[in-house]
């Protein structure tokens, strides 16, 4: 379980496309987004689910390119994902507790092996969340028949899912502002807080000096297998 829940947080991707105005897609912008509630009736679990909330995912987007960066365990841990949606080029940085690594990638070789999730569009379940209005969507994999992820999404904004850990192979009609993940074990819910449509450029570009380069193979050997599936 442990390893599961660490797999997910370390390879969370771009999610991009934000927009405080929900009259109009923008094709640069900053988005904000927190893990806001965990739980889990195992004492264990609860604890180290509560040393992940706050962990913030900041995604900074223009036209084809984002980068999404990810920080937890105050700061102790950080991520780096570079997308570009037209190639479909995908680099992650990692920096934990100083040792960092550079994986060059993709979005074929980062869904290689997986199952394709099933996607159940439950249109009467409805939320506004900052201005906009959202429906449910609830995604199923085979490989984790008891994970339960549901999330709210609008068609208002077009934005790429696929880099977040969990959902590299799903094709959904809208951008999630909320994220539900529930298993026997666990639960925990992301949540956006801000959006905006200020970006800062010099952000799409990493300091690569001090990471080790490395093949998705070769950090997924590094990481003990982690990053297949659904991530859980």
């Amino acid at each position: 379980m442990k390893k599961h829940l660490l797999s997910f947080l370390l390879l969370v991707a771009p999610i991009a496309l934000i927009t405080i105005n929900a009259q109009k897609t923008l094709d640069k912008g900053t988005i904000k987004m927190e893990i806001t509630k965990v739980g889990s009736e195992d004492a264990q679990t609860a604890q180290m689910l509560e040393m992940m909330k706050g962990t913030s995912f900041t995604v900074i987007f223009k036209g084809e390119e984002s980068i999404t960066k990810t920080s937890m365990m105050g700061g102790m841990v950080n991520t780096d994902v570079k997308m570009n949606k037209k190639s479909g080029k995908m680099d992650m940085y990692m920096d934990m507790m100083g040792q960092k690594m550079w994986i060059e990638t993709d979005e074929a070789e980062a869904q290689k092996g997986q199952i394709k999730p099933t996607i159940e569009e439950v249109k009467s379940d409805t939320k506004e969340l900052l201005g906009y209005k959202t429906f449910r969507v609830n995604i199923k994999n085979a490989e984790a028949p008891d994970m339960k992820i549901s999330a709210y999404i609008t068609k208002e904004i077009k934005a790429p899912v696929n880099g977040i850990q969990g959902l590299q192979a799903v094709e959904l009609s809208g951008f999630p502002l909320m994220v539900i993940m529930e298993s026997p074990q666990m639960s925990m819910t992301i949540e956006t807080k801000e959006l905006s449509e200020e970006m800062d450029e010099s952000a799409l570009t990493v300091d690569t000096a001090g990471y080790k380069k490395m093949t998705m193979e070769e950090f997924q050997k590094s990481m003990g297998g982690m990053g297949g599936g659904m991530g859980f």
